[in-house]
């Protein structure tokens, strides 16, 4: 689970835009062929399969230790607001409520996040 959970950090600090301390250069998080957007908006795969990823990472980062998840939770939240911000994925969102188990294991992370902040 910690891999995993690392990816969603590289996601965060690579390719996140519009970040005030951010060293990585534009060539590198956007796309020049798509007009200069960024990659988590551009790319055809990206637009189909990473929200849900996403969304099944948040849940299943619950298994790496406390303070590390709530780290984790944290970037993985801040990509579903800018994915859920575009219009380009909204259709990967409403696809994720179909997939039961993807979405019972998001609900659950959410709950349990709720549930160690009170």
């Amino acid at each position: 689970y910690n891999l995993r959970a690392k990816l969603g950090d590289v996601l965060h600090d690579v390719y996140l835009p519009d970040k005030k301390d951010n060293d990585v250069p534009s060539a590198v998080t956007c796309d020049p062929k798509a007009g200069g957007l960024p990659y988590l908006l551009s790319d055809s795969s990206a637009q189909d399969t990473l929200a849900p990823s996403l969304l099944l990472l948040y849940g299943e980062v619950e298994h790496t230790g406390y303070y590390e998840k709530m780290t984790h939770r944290a970037k993985i939240a801040s990509l579903l607001q800018y994915l859920w911000e575009s219009h380009e994925h909204r259709s990967a969102f409403k696809r994720i409520t179909q997939n039961k188990d993807s979405f019972i294991k998001f609900a659950n992370g959410i709950m349990n996040e709720m549930n160690s902040l009170i």
